[in-house]
């Protein structure tokens, strides 16, 4: 049985770095429904997002800071899905089922049990990569119903070895 992602011990922020509902700028893995993908913050700072958990009282996802040379390393396979979530100030939002974000704290990696976040290792192959629709779109969030197989099918993307140089 896999642990439910529990909000942080502490107060949320009241001055949230993302707007009330996540506005996706582009998808980089998608099972059903974005699981990593890039969006800003209410300053115009590029994000990195994970769906780290959903549910049937709605999703968590995992926000850093990041900038389009981290995302363009992410598409070409050259660094960690996981790497990337943890280089820089994390913060968890929690989305209710109608898709607008209720809290977000400030995390670090210690805050997130292993099964959510991205095996270590773990980098995008072509294949995972989405195709670009060239513009943005509102998370659509997995908390629905029936999920948890995509959500499964989400976490195991496949490991690739690091080519020896």
């Amino acid at each position: 049985m896999t642990r439910r992602l529990t909000n942080p011990d502490r107060k949320p922020l009241d001055s949230p770095p993302v707007r009330e509902r996540l506005v996706i700028d582009s998808v980089l893995y998608e099972a059903e429904c974005p699981v990593v993908f890039t969006t800003h913050s209410t300053a115009g700072q590029l994000l990195l997002g994970y769906a780290a958990e959903s549910s049937s009282d709605g999703a968590r996802f995992v926000l850093t800071a990041c900038t389009q040379r981290m995302v363009d390393a992410l598409q070409s396979g050259h660094i960690p899905v996981r790497d990337a979530l943890i280089s820089s100030w994390m913060w968890l939002a929690q989305e209710d089922t109608t898709g607008k974000i209720k809290e977000v704290w400030t995390i670090t990696e210690a805050d997130l049990p292993e099964p959510h976040l991205p095996a270590r290792g773990t980098l995008l192959l072509p294949e995972h990569v989405a195709p670009k629709s060239g513009q943005s779109q509102l998370v659509r969030s997995c908390s629905r119903e029936g999920t948890s197989r995509d959500r499964a099918r989400a976490r195991a993307m496949i490991p690739r070895e690091e080519k020896a140089a």
